[in-house]
C-alpha cells in the first residue's frame, strides 16, 4: 500500500528532474574537460569552471519547473509520512514475532502470534515509540538524500539514468542494511532480558560493535535475495497480467524476509551472551510414550 502510494505520488516529480537533466549537455562539459586533458592545459581552475557552468546550467533548468519548491519540500513530507505508516505497522508485530522465536528457542514451546500480540500490545507501543525516536533521524538521512544521490550519478556517469538508478539504489541498499545492523540486538535483549527498551538498547548497542560484520552479511543477504525474488514477482506480474495470486506472493516473501531477520537477530544475541537455544523443533515424549516403549514394560 506505500509503495503503490509512494509511486503514484513521486512519479511526476521524478519524471520532472529526469527531464531537466536530459537537457544538460554533459557532452559538451566531458567534450572540454578532454580537450583540455589532451593538450595538456587542463588544470584545477578550469576544470572548476567547467562543473560549476554544468552547475548553473542545471539550477537554471530546475528553478525553471514550475513550483518545483513546493513539490521538493510536498515529496519529501509525504515520503516521509508514507514510511512512518510502514514502520508503525511492521513495528506492531516486532514485539510479538520476537517473543515467539525466543520463546521457541528457550523452550521448543510455541504459541500464536496472536497471543503475543494482545498480551503485548503495551510493551509494543513503548517500543516502537522508543524505536522511532531512536532511527527516524537515520531513516529520513536514507530518504532524503536518495534524489542527491540520483543526481550526484547522474552527473558522474553522463545521463545515463539506468546506471544512475542501479548505483543509487546499490548504495541506499548498503545504508539500509547497515541501519537496520546496528540496531539488531536491541529487540532481542529487551525480550529475552525482559527489560525496558532504553536499557535494552544501551546493551544492545554496546554488543554490536563484535557482531556488526556477521549481522551485517546474514542482513544483506536476506534482504537481497528478497528483494530479487519480489522484483522477480512484479516482472511476471507485468508480463502475465495482474493478480491477486502475485500480490499473495510478494506478501509472503516479504513476510519470510522479515522472519529471517528476526531470526538474525535472535541468534546473535543467544550466541553473544553464550545462552543455549533450540533450532529445530523437537518432540519430546510425555511419561507414558517412554513407558510404552521401554523393553522392561
Amino acid at each position: 500500500m506505500c509503495v503503490g502510494f509512494s509511486v503514484a505520488f513521486f512519479s511526476r516529480r521524478f519524471d520532472a528532474v529526469v527531464a531537466v537533466i536530459g537537457t544538460l549537455d554533459f557532452s559538451a562539459f566531458a567534450g572540454m574537460t578532454f580537450d583540455e586533458l589532451v593538450q595538456g592545459t587542463l588544470t584545477n581552475q578550469i576544470v572548476t569552471e567547467n562543473v560549476r557552468t554544468l552547475v548553473n546550467q542545471f539550477i537554471t533548468a530546475i528553478e525553471a519547473i514550475p513550483n518545483f519548491g513546493n513539490l521538493v519540500f510536498f515529496s519529501y513530507l509525504i515520503g516521509l509520512l508514507l514510511f512512518m505508516l510502514y514502520r508503525m505497522f511492521v513495528g506492531l508485530c516486532d514485539v510479538s514475532v520476537m517473543c515467539q522465536i525466543v520463546e521457541f528457542m528457550e523452550s521448543n514451546a510455541f504459541r500464536p502470534f496472536s497471543w503475543y500480540f494482545f498480551k503485548k500490545i503495551g510493551w509494543s507501543f513503548r517500543f516502537l515509540l522508543c524505536q522511532f525516536v531512536m532511527t527516524i533521524w537515520l531513516d529520513a538521512i536514507i530518504i532524503c538524500s536518495s534524489m542527491g544521490l540520483f543526481l550526484f550519478f547522474e552527473t558522474v556517469f553522463g545521463g545515463f539514468t539506468a546506471l544512475s538508478f542501479i548505483v543509487t539504489a546499490v548504495v541506499l541498499a548498503i545504508l539500509y542494511v547497515a541501519r537496520h545492523t546496528l540496531f539488531s540486538l536491541w529487540l532481542p535483549c529487551m525480550v529475552v532480558d525482559a527489560t525496558k527498551p532504553w536499557t535494552a538498547f544501551k546493551k544492545a548497542l554496546s554488543l554490536i560493535p563484535y557482531h556488526f560484520g556477521s549481522v551485517f552479511v546474514k542482513y544483506l543477504l536476506t534482504m537481497g535475495v528478497s528483494t530479487l525474488l519480489t522484483l522477480a514477482t512484479l516482472i511476471l506480474a507485468s508480463l502475465v497480467g495482474a493478480s491477486p495470486l502475485w500480490s499473495a506472493l510478494g506478501s509472503l516473501i516479504s513476510f519470510a524476509g522479515f522472519y529471517v531477520n528476526k531470526n538474525v537477530g535472535a541468534v546473535e544475541y543467544f550466541e553473544s551472551q553464550q545462552k543455549p537455544y533450540f533450532s529445530v523443533r523437537l518432540k519430546i515424549p510425555s511419561i507414558n510414550e517412554i513407558e510404552q516403549h521401554s523393553p522392561n514394560a
